[in-house]
């Protein structure tokens, strides 16, 4: 019996069927952790804001962040899965780390080219 098991998960049918399985348990296991994520944050910007503290604000938006990690992060373990859908997104997250130091490093550059001058003591050397 295990052995028709085996040779059935190896199939393409059976292997459409595993990672059908896995997507779902990860999706379900994903919904229930930031329904966590957020039961616990809402909490904390509550007790904040009961004391009004004036870090409420920020924690408010940090608890949408957290959510929206464990988001990204079930999504991408089900597209991990999914080998045509893993390579193609591997290569658009490595562009976008690209993307993303190139503009962190324009970033640093914009005062220096709106007319300040170099000896300007508000920028600082790098």
């Amino acid at each position: 019996m295990f052995e028709w098991f085996t040779e059935f998960m190896e199939s393409p049918l059976g292997k459409l069927i595993s990672t059908g399985i896995l997507a779902v348990a990860v999706l379900l296991l994903t919904l229930a952790a930031a329904g966590l994520v957020n039961r616990l944050m809402k909490k904390l910007v509550d007790r904040h804001r009961k004391t009004n503290s004036s870090i409420a604000t920020v924690l408010g938006f940090v608890r949408y962040i957290a959510v929206a990690a464990v988001y990204f992060a079930g999504g991408m373990v089900i597209v991990g899965a999914i080998p045509v859908l893993s390579s193609a997104v591997r290569t658009l997250l490595a562009t976008g780390g690209v993307i993303a130091v190139v503009a962190g490093l324009a970033a640093q550059e914009a005062p220096r080219q709106r007319g300040q001058r170099r000896d300007d003591p508000r920028i600082q050397a790098v």
